[in-house]
Order: C-alpha cells, then sequence, then structure tokens
C-alpha cells in the first residue's frame, strides 16, 4: 500500500511539475505565456484576443500553439 501512494504521488508531482507554454506569434515576434499564467483569455468581438493583460488583434496573430517549453519572465530570445 505504501508503494502505490509513493508511486501515485510521484506520478501527480510529475504531471504537475510537467510545464505548459502558450505561444502567440505575430509577424516576427513570438510571446511565450506560461499556461498556468494566463489565466481568464478574453476573446471580444472577434476581433482581439487578451492575454495576461496583452491584447492581440486577431487579424496579427499568425500561429498559436502550446508546447513544452518553460519559460523565464523578462527574457527575449533573439
Amino acid at each position: 500500500m505504501k508503494k502505490l501512494s509513493i508511486l501515485i504521488s510521484a506520478i501527480t508531482l510529475a504531471t504537475v511539475a510537467w510545464a505548459q507554454t502558450l505561444n502567440i506569434e505575430v509577424g516576427n515576434v513570438t510571446y511565450q505565456f506560461p499556461a498556468s499564467q494566463c489565466g481568464d483569455m478574453i476573446y471580444q468581438n472577434g476581433e482581439t484576443l487578451t492575454v495576461a493583460n496583452k491584447v492581440f488583434s486577431l487579424s496579427d496573430i499568425t500561429l498559436m500553439t502550446i508546447n513544452a517549453t518553460e519559460v523565464t519572465d523578462n527574457t527575449v530570445s533573439i
């Protein structure tokens, strides 16, 4: 019973630790948002999408993906 409990705890921790990132491409720029910090994303009038207080015009978004990349706050990659 103890081994089962440890196994379930390990699986739960591994699942929680697996990071997901929302990537939004606008032209040549990719904005990355940790999924855990996205909160409610507001889709308004078929024209805008707000993610973590950043407003995107839907006509400017070229691609949206989700992957397991970890995001470091306030980092710029070139």
